[in-house]
């Protein structure tokens, strides 16, 4: 009876699954983030006057994979936002992944507190439906740790800019840490 070791091929087979995950992430990230230009810099005959753009967020791009919905009612908005995103170091890019469905017909703002002193770190401008932040830079410079937040998501009226509610999400921020030590 040949004898094979326990655990190896299992090992390898969910490594090499990991492996193909991350890359097919990076492809998409880098397919979203490639194939799209600002909001600001948006043409056509459904693009917004120079009026509408105003305090839009110009890191914003429109964004492919939304698949068509029918309208949310006002004051109501899907989102996402990656629960735990991270920074290389406290000055870098991180990779926040906020979107606003296509669905949605109302603004969307962003803004991220520290859950220990509620600093803000973070606050983008407004995001139209159908548009997201792939990744940002935090406002503040935090140091190496990993660090609780609070991200708002504050829901405006598109065409008044009249504040209509907000939620909260439980983010953690890693800032200059190795996958080791997220673990």
């Amino acid at each position: 009876m040949a004898r094979r070791p326990v655990g190896g091929g299992t090992t390898f087979l969910i490594s090499f699954l990991a492996i193909l995950l991350v890359c097919a992430l990076g492809a998409v990230l880098v397919m979203t983030v490639g194939n799209h230009s600002p909001a600001s810099s948006q043409s056509g005959g459904d693009a917004p006057d120079d009026g509408e753009l105003v305090g839009m967020d110009v890191n914003a791009i429109q964004l492919d994979g939304d698949p068509a919905q029918e309208q949310n009612p006002r004051g109501t908005v899907f989102y996402q936002i990656n629960a735990v995103p991270f920074f290389s170091s406290g000055s870098s890019d991180g990779t926040l992944m906020i979107s606003s469905s296509s669905a949605n017909v109302d603004l969307i703002r962003v803004e991220i507190s520290l859950e220990e002193d509620e600093t803000s770190v973070y606050q983008s401008d407004f995001i139209r439906p159908g548009y997201g932040i792939p990744t940002a830079k935090m406002a503040v410079k935090l140091g190496d740790g990993v660090y609780p937040a609070i991200a708002t998501i504050q829901v405006y009226d598109t065409d008044t800019r009249e504040y209509l509610g907000s939620l909260k999400e439980a983010l953690t921020l890693y800032v200059g840490v190795s996958e080791e030590e997220k673990n």
